[in-house]
């Protein structure tokens, strides 16, 4: 993919710091919903994360504090805006869709400007993959790929639209088409890694393995368009958003050793590997993005909250439908930041979601808004002292990069967006979920 020309793409644009005058040349942030330490570090130590343990290595870990209600779309739409929800308005996972119904929860409904947004306009070039309550895409210098985009709709002998307003700018819209992954694709040997006695099991009738496909499925389609943007765009910001750790976990950690009382043994053998599997496999995409994003990269490896995996699992189900999935939750999430000018091996304590945009914006050489809820966590820095974050008001007053320009756009926007969706079913009951929470 050729670089696409744009206004700003000046070495150093009024509000563009050159990189040699701010912490980081360039930001990779990496959404793992869910993820976890207590299931992390058991497989660092056997050296089954071989790629997450080298940034630790070479950077600070540490636990990060989680926002109450642990809803996702609340939880990163704060990470990426720096905002309670009740400055930035997207409040669950759905939203009235103006004619009676319920949608999706979207971009239009949010109410301050997201990280992608303020870089944008701040003459930095930026790109955001998967994040909720992205779509319809907005119009940045830089890429919008929605959380509209990795869902398969219908059948895979039928054509699978995919809708103008998940991408940004159009003339991505025909190669994103073609990295997408639909669950009839994944085959035997792609999901054997997860469930090594798939053998025993039939594919046309267990709803688990159904359920694992579309996940896998999902996942890679998200993972290919994080790579493309990785290895062919220019950007100072790229964003991407993992969602499979979470939703595994929600359909599998009930099987995860120690074995649960309401689990058949015929069920805990089968599926006991799933959940390893699932972090290993971040694992493999994180060491991908480092290939293509190289040692001058500054990476922040995120979760929004945990999830039990030991004795202190709640007792029933783990999944969407049958269970209580908030339960499950833990109120820390996994940090990780490492790369150039970062402290190595080392610690970061008292670290929020809330913090995440304004150290983004302080790394790239950006002011923090003073109404954003978090700070800079500068104490990450390998620095006696480092610089000083500088403040702005308010990034809501500033150019429409990034926002609607009308009312009338956005709605016409919004009602776009309505369709095609997901149909809420017996094989994705996240589906459902996303509709009713």
């Amino acid at each position: 993919m050729n670089e696409r020309p744009t206004s700003d793409n000046q070495p150093n644009s009024p509000t563009r710091p050159a990189d040699d005058a701010r912490p980081a040349k360039r930001v990779m942030l990496i959404g793992w919903d869910g993820a976890d330490w207590k299931m992390i570090n058991p497989l660092m130590e056997k050296g089954q994360m071989p790629n997450l343990r080298q940034l630790i290595e070479h950077g600070v870990m540490g636990n990060v504090a989680s926002l109450t209600p642990m809803l996702s779309p609340i939880l990163w739409t704060s990470i990426a805006t720096g905002k309670h929800a009740d400055k930035h308005g997207i409040l669950g996972f759905a939203e009235p869709d103006g004619k009676g119904g319920i949608r999706p929860v979207t971009s239009t409904s949010r109410r301050c400007k997201a990280l992608w947004s303020i870089l944008s306009e701040r003459g930095q070039r930026a790109c955001a993959v998967n994040w909720f309550a992205s779509h319809p895409a907005e119009p940045i210098n830089g890429v919008i790929v929605t959380d509209r985009y990795a869902k398969a709709v219908g059948p895979p002998d039928k054509e699978w639209p995919l809708d103008e307003h998940a991408v940004h700018p159009a003339d991505l819209l025909e190669q994103a088409k073609e990295l997408r992954v639909h669950p009839a694709a994944t085959t035997p040997s792609q999901v054997a890694p997860f469930v090594p006695k798939l053998a025993e099991l039939d594919p046309q009738k267990d709803q688990n393995l159904s359920q694992l496909r579309i996940l896998l499925a999902e996942c890679a389609t998200v993972h290919a368009m994080a790579t493309l943007l990785a290895e062919q765009e220019r950007w100072d910001f790229l964003g991407v958003y993992y969602d499979a750790v979470d939703r595994f976990a929600h359909g599998f950690m009930e099987y995860h050793p120690p074995k649960m009382p309401h689990v058949s043994d015929e069920d805990f053998e089968h599926y006991k590997d799933v959940m390893t599997g699932c972090y290993r496999f971040h694992d493999m995409m994180l060491g991908r993005l480092m290939q293509l994003a190289g040692d001058d990269t500054t990476y922040i490896i995120l979760s929004d909250h945990g999830f039990h995996s030991d004795h202190l699992r709640p007792e029933g189900s783990s999944k969407i439908k049958d269970g209580r999935p908030v339960a499950w939750h833990r109120q820390y999430g996994t940090l990780v930041i490492s790369g150039p000018n970062i402290k190595k091996d080392a610690r970061v304590y008292g670290a929020s979601l809330l913090d995440i945009t304004p150290t983004v914006l302080w790394l790239l050489g950006q002011p923090v808004a003073d109404d954003m809820d978090g700070k800079p966590l500068t104490q990450v820095l390998d620095r006696e002292t480092p610089p000083v974050a500088e403040s702005i008001a308010t990034y809501e007053t500033t150019s429409d990069v990034g926002c609607r320009t009308s009312d009338e756009e956005a709605a016409a926007a919004a009602s776009q967006a309505s369709s095609p969706q997901p149909q809420a079913s017996e094989d994705d009951p996240w589906a459902a979920q996303r509709m009713l929470d």
